[in-house]
C-alpha cells in the first residue's frame, strides 16, 4: 500500500511484513533514502516534509524525526539509535541517553586511518597496535598488541565492562 501526501512530498509505504512504514525522503543532492517508522508514529511525522541531512539524519522543520517520536525536542537531551542506523526511527530502536551514553555508541572515527576498529590505533613507531577506551573524559590504555584483531578484542572486553548495554562493539571476523 502506498500513500502519497500532497503537502509534504514524502512517499509512505507499508512494509511487506506490515510491521513498519517506509518513508522515502531525499537529501540535498536529490538522492532518495528510506526511513523506517512504526504505524503508530505515522500521524506524528506525516504532517512534515522529511529530508535527510548531510550527516544522515531524518529532519523536519521542527526537529529530527527521532526526537519527535520520543518526545525529546529539548537540545540538551540525546536520542540514541541502538543499531546505529540514523534512518531507523522505530521506537524500540531509539533510547533517551545523556551525552556520555550517546558517545559510547559511536562508530570508529573516520580520522583514525591506521585501524578499522574502534579503540585501536598504531603506536608512534607504527610497529604495534595500541588499544584504548575513553571513559568519562579519561583515556584508559588497554595494552599493546602485535595483531590488530587482538587490540580490537581488548577494546570490546573493556567496552562491555564500562558501557554495558550502550557499548558499540567491533565486528571481528
Amino acid at each position: 500500500m502506498e500513500i502519497a501526501l500532497l503537502k509534504p512530498k514524502n512517499v509512505y509505504r507499508l512494509s511487506s511484513c506490515k510491521t513498519h512504514i517506509l518513508v522515502t525522503c531525499s537529501d540535498s543532492k536529490g538522492f532518495l533514502h528510506d526511513m523506517k517508522i512504526l504505524p503508530d508514529d505515522f500521524l506524528k511525522v506525516s504532517q512534515y516534509k522529511i529530508r535527510v541531512t548531510s550527516d544522515g539524519y531524518a529532519d523536519t522543520s521542527v526537529g529530527f524525526v527521532h526526537r519527535i517520536i520520543t518526545g525529546s525536542i529539548k537540545p540538551n537531551f540525546y536520542v540514541d539509535h541502538i543499531n546505529s542506523n540514523k534512518l531507523d526511527n522505530i521506537k524500540y530502536n531509539l533510547r533517551k541517553v545523556n551525552k556520555s551514553q550517546n558517545a559510547m555508541n559511536q562508530r570508529v572515527q573516520s580520522r583514525n586511518k591506521l585501524s578499522k576498529y574502534k579503540g585501536v590505533s598504531m603506536n608512534r613507531a607504527k610497529t604495534r597496535f595500541v588499544s584504548y577506551i575513553q571513559v568519562e573524559g579519561s583515556r584508559i590504555h588497554l595494552g599493546t598488541f602485535d595483531h590488530e584483531i587482538d587490540a580490537a578484542k581488548a577494546y570490546n572486553s573493556a567496552a562491555k565492562q564500562y558501557f554495558g548495554e550502550y557499548a558499540l562493539l567491533n565486528e571481528i571476523p
